[in-house]
Order: structure tokens, then sequence, then C-alpha cells
């Protein structure tokens, strides 16, 4: 496993716990690698698996790792996409 595989990123707490605020479970994943979303969010019957990229970087350090593009398709075309969360906004507006 490369050293990347189990990076997070440094919103991710605040993410974290603005979702535990407003109700979420968190079920944390970061440490899966191989492109495994960050987490899996529920709250009220509702499920989100979810990736957590730092938007206050540049764009192209929020880029998916290849990895992680490949596992959003494939989640994606069996009709579950990934949330992506870039700040703590997104994490109040998650639905």
């Amino acid at each position: 496993m490369s050293r990347y595989a189990r990076r997070v990123d440094r919103n991710q707490p605040e993410i974290v716990q603005t979702l535990r605020a407003c109700g979420w479970f968190w079920f944390a994943l970061s440490n899966a690698g191989r492109g495994a979303p960050d987490g899996i969010a529920t709250k009220a019957g509702r499920l989100r698996l979810v990736e957590i990229k730092d938007g206050e970087r540049k764009p192209s350090e929020q880029r998916l790792t290849k990895a992680e593009a490949d596992v959003h398709a494939a989640f994606k075309a069996s009709g579950v996409p990934i949330v992506i969360l870039r700040s703590v906004d997104d994490a109040l507006a998650l639905r």
C-alpha cells in the first residue's frame, strides 16, 4: 500500500464533527485505502458514501486519485454515487 493510500485531508475532522452535530452517524473508511471513500454517513434511513476533499486547496490538488476515480465510477455505474464534501457548508447541506 502506498504512503498516500491513507492520507486524510486537513478538513476531514471538522467536516466529520459537523456531520455528527447534524445527527449523521459516521463510519470511517479512510484507512481502507485502494480508492475507498473516506466514510459512510447515515441518518434517518439515508446512507451516503462520502469522499472529503480540502476545498481550500488548488483544484488540481483536489482531484481524485486514479484509484478513487475508479471506485467512484464503479459506484456511480451501480446507481450509488459517492458524495464529495469540500467544506463545512457542504456537510451542512448533505441530505
